[in-house]
Formats: C-alpha cells, sequence, structure tokens
C-alpha cells in the first residue's frame, strides 16, 4: 500500500484500499478497474494479483473506499461471480495529546462512534432488535 503523510505530526500511515475478490480469472484488468470507478469514486491505484484473484484499489479518503467496498460487495461481475469487497484503512492516531479530555481510548474526536451508527455496544443484542422486559 501506498504510504501518504497524514495530520498535524507528519505521521506515515496507508493509503484506505479496497481489497476485491471473487472475479474470474479471465477478467481483463481493464474491466475490473472500470467497474471500481463506476462505484463513484476513482481509486489512486489498482493492483491485481493473479495468483489469488484479488485487486487492491487504493483511495486518497476513507469516505471513499467505504463507499466503492459497499457499492461492490455482493456486485455480480459476471454471472455466477458475486465479488467481495472490504474497504481496509490505518485506525487513527490517537495518542495522548490528540484525545480529548474525558474520551475513551477508542473514540474518534469528530467522528461519531459505532453505537451512534447503529451498532449494537458489544455483549448486547443487535441495534433494533426488540428486547424482552419482565412485567
Amino acid at each position: 500500500r501506498a504510504a501518504r503523510r497524514g495530520g498535524a505530526g507528519g505521521a506515515v500511515g496507508r493509503m484506505p484500499t479496497v481489497e476485491i475478490r471473487g472475479w474470474p480469472a479471465w477478467t481483463d484488468d481493464d474491466d475490473l478497474k472500470a467497474v471500481v470507478e463506476g462505484a463513484g469514486h476513482f481509486p489512486e491505484n489498482v493492483r491485481f494479483n493473479r495468483d489469488t484473484n484479488t485487486a487492491i484499489a487504493d483511495f486518497s479518503s476513507i469516505a471513499a473506499a467505504g463507499a466503492v467496498a459497499a457499492q461492490l460487495s455482493g456486485f455480480e461481475f459476471t454471472p455466477g461471480y458475486p465479488l467481495q469487497a472490504n474497504a481496509i484503512a490505518d485506525p487513527l492516531p490517537l495518542g495522548p495529546a490528540n484525545r480529548p479530555s474525558g474520551a475513551r481510548p477508542s473514540a474518534a474526536p469528530g467522528l461519531p462512534s459505532a453505537t451512534a451508527l447503529g451498532a449494537a455496544p458489544r455483549g448486547t443484542a443487535a441495534a433494533g432488535a426488540g428486547s424482552a422486559s419482565a412485567a
């Protein structure tokens, strides 16, 4: 993955990527790249590993990588070949100097928590699931 500078401290991280699997071995590189671009965001680079039938698309933002992975996951590129797409990004660097006072170590400043996005807190029923209450 390509390195890039990030944050005020100039920390080096990797570009957000989308890992794409499930395409047939006879797929043309340009055809798969066109499908990735057709998901609404243009990748900085697309690499192909023919040994594992894996493509890695680099994006300039986490949002773009996430949107492309969501669009491509389950997309039937060729009849009988649904794609598996996963967005991969390094976690935000949150040292003590970057953490707001009182924030949990895993909370990213300015970003909603997983619970706020509809995910259930660990150890609980899935979000939106009803719960039985004693009468």
